[in-house]
């Protein structure tokens, strides 16, 4: 009988937190969500994670390469097989945003619509041979929906400096 309260307790427990969090989630500012979105591309990609697809919608596309959503994951699941440290299996390649540099030109939360500017880093090598490899400006346009949330939906971008890796 003491076991079935614990669990119970337990259940209940893990239901508040969630509820918690996801009632936290729906009190952020869009501007806060759309910085978290842009955040979460790196982290999923260094972790070789697909899951930072879901931050795109299902119709994106990159006007620059000529890329679609599937066109990205296709290119992503290549880079995990082909990009890992022999023995270890750590990613040879790592992607950064700097925080500092997500600037949201406009931001209709009326229409569910937003214009981004960000920059990223692409990273070559691992520990103390690591080297920037490639460094873009993004300009991307994104839309909220009330299943998805904001989703990336059209992107361009312009090098900086480096060059694109060749795959």
């Amino acid at each position: 009988m003491q076991v079935s309260r614990i669990v119970i307790a337990l259940l209940l427990g893990v239901v508040f937190a969630w509820g918690g969090y996801r009632l936290y989630g729906a009190m952020l500012d869009d501007e806060t969500k759309i910085r978290r979105l842009i955040e979460a591309q790196p982290a999923a990609c260094n972790d070789a994670s697909l899951r930072g697809l879901d931050g795109f919608h299902a119709e994106f596309r990159d006007r620059t390469l000529n890329l679609g959503r599937n066109d990205l994951q296709a290119l992503l699941l290549y880079t995990f097989r082909t990009e890992r440290e022999a023995g270890a299996g750590r990613l040879r390649v790592r992607v950064d945003v700097p925080p500092v540099d997500v600037v949201i030109d406009e931001l209709d939360e009326s229409e569910g619509t937003a214009r981004v500017t960000f920059r990223v880093e692409l990273f070559r090598g691992l520990d103390d041979e690591e080297r920037e490899e490639w460094e873009v400006e993004v300009k991307a346009d994104l839309e909220r929906s009330d299943e998805d949330g904001w989703q990336f939906r059209r992107s361009e971008h312009r090098t900086l400096s480096g060059h694109r890796p060749r795959y």
